[in-house]
C-alpha cells in the first residue's frame, strides 16, 4: 500500500516542485499557467485562437477538479458509514465527519467562486489557493496533529480482556458487555414462541436486580437503593405489576411478605438489606441458566467466540504495543 502510494504521489510532487521553483518550466504544463506563461514572451492576442485554447484547458481542469472532489466526497460518506459499528474506543468518525464537512463546504465555495464570476480579481491573482491551503492545514490538525496530542494523555480505563473462560458460566458472561450484549440478541430471537415469550423479562428482572444489588455494594444513598427496591415490587411483584412473569408460589409469598398490605411500599428495614431479592435472584439465575444452556449450541454462541478471540488480539497489540497500561 505505501509503495503504491510513493509510486502515485511522487511524480506529481516532483512536478508540483519544478512548477513552482523554476518559471521556465511552466509552459510544459498544458492546463496551467498557459495564459501567463505567452504573456510573458508577447505572443498572446485577445480573442485568438491561443485565448481559445486557454479557455478548453482551462474549463478542462475545473471539470477534473469537479469530479475529482465529488469522488473524493463520495469516498469520504463511505468510509463515515463503514466505521458506524466501531466502537467509539477505536473509532475515528468524528474526525472524518469534521474533514467531509469542511470539504464539502471549501469545494462549494470554491467552485461558486470560480462558476460565478472566473474573472474576477481572486481568481487572476490564484488567491483561491490560499482557501484550499488553509483546508489542508485543518485536515493536517484534525487528522494528525489533535490524534498524536491525544496519545500522551493517560489512558483512565484499565480494560479486563474477555476470554472463553468469560463466557462457559452465564454469571460471568453477564459481567462482561459483549458476551452480555450476544445473549440478549439471542433471546430475542426466543420471544416469538409462547413458551419463551417471557424470556427477555426474566433478563431484565435479573439486570434490575444485579443494579439493586451494586448500589447497596457501593453505598449508594438510601433513598435512591429505596426507590429502586420499590421499582422492583411494583414492575413484577405487586398488584398492578407491569410484567407478568411465572414465579414460584413460596418466592412470590417471600417478595409480598416485605410489602406493607395497606400502602403497597417495601417495609423500610428491607430496603437496604442485600438478602431482600435473594430468593428472587436465585430463582431468575435458574431460568436464565437453562436459557444459556440452549444458547452454547446455537450459532449465535459461535459468533461469539469468534468475537472473543478478535478482542483477545486486539487487547493482545494494545498490550504489547504500551497503549493500554496493564
Amino acid at each position: 500500500m505505501i509503495t503504491w502510494l510513493v509510486v502515485i504521489l511522487a511524480p506529481m510532487i516532483i512536478l508540483a516542485l519544478l512548477g513552482v521553483l523554476i518559471q521556465g518550466f511552466r509552459p510544459f504544463y498544458p492546463s496551467f499557467e498557459v495564459k501567463s506563461c505567452f504573456l510573458q514572451k508577447g505572443q498572446y492576442v485577445q480573442n485568438s485562437e491561443l485565448e481559445k485554447t486557454f479557455r478548453l484547458h482551462l474549463y478542462l481542469t475545473v471539470e477534473v477538479y469537479l469530479l475529482f472532489n465529488f469522488f473524493l466526497d463520495g469516498l469520504l460518506m463511505a468510509f463515515i458509514y463503514l466505521l458506524r459499528k466501531v466502537q467509539q474506543e477505536f473509532s475515528m468518525t468524528m474526525e472524518l465527519m469534521t474533514i467531509t464537512v469542511t470539504q464539502l463546504a471549501i469545494g462549494f465555495l470554491v467552485f461558486f467562486i470560480i462558476i460565478i464570476d472566473p474573472e474576477t480579481s481572486l481568481n487572476k491573482t490564484n488567491n483561491v489557493q490560499y482557501i484550499i491551503i488553509a483546508r489542508g492545514v485543518l485536515f493536517l490538525i484534525v487528522s494528525a496533529i489533535l490524534p498524536i496530542r491525544a496519545t500522551y494523555n493517560p489512558n483512565s480505563i484499565i480494560p479486563f480482556p474477555i476470554n472463553e473462560e468469560c463466557i462457559k458460566t452465564l454469571e460471568m458472561a453477564l459481567l462482561m458487555p459483549t458476551s452480555a450484549n450476544y445473549f440478549y440478541e439471542y433471546l430475542e430471537t426466543l420471544c416469538g414462541s409462547e413458551r419463551n415469550r417471557d424470556a427477555l423479562v426474566y433478563f431484565g428482572l435479573y439486570a434490575d436486580i444485579r443494579q439493586y444489588l451494586r448500589e447497596i455494594e457501593e453505598g449508594g444513598e438510601e433513598q435512591m437503593v429505596r426507590a429502586h427496591a420499590q421499582q422492583l415490587i411494583d414492575d413484577y411483584i405487586g398488584d398492578k405489576r407491569q410484567w407478568e412473569v411465572e414465579i414460584p408460589g413460596d418466592v412470590y409469598a417471600e417478595m409480598r411478605a416485605i410489602v406493607n398490605p395497606v400502602s403497597g411500599q417495601i417495609e423500610a428495614e428491607m430496603v437496604c438489606d442485600e438478602n431482600t431479592f435473594s430468593g428472587l435472584y436465585y430463582f431468575v439465575l435458574d431460568v436464565l441458566e437453562g436459557y444459556y444452556r440452549e444458547f452454547q449450541r446455537s450459532r449465535k454462541y459461535d459468533q461469539l467466540k469468534d468475537e472473543v478471540q478478535k478482542q483477545e488480539i486486539l487487547y493482545e497489540y494494545l498490550r504489547r504495543y504500551s497503549m493500554i497500561s496493564n
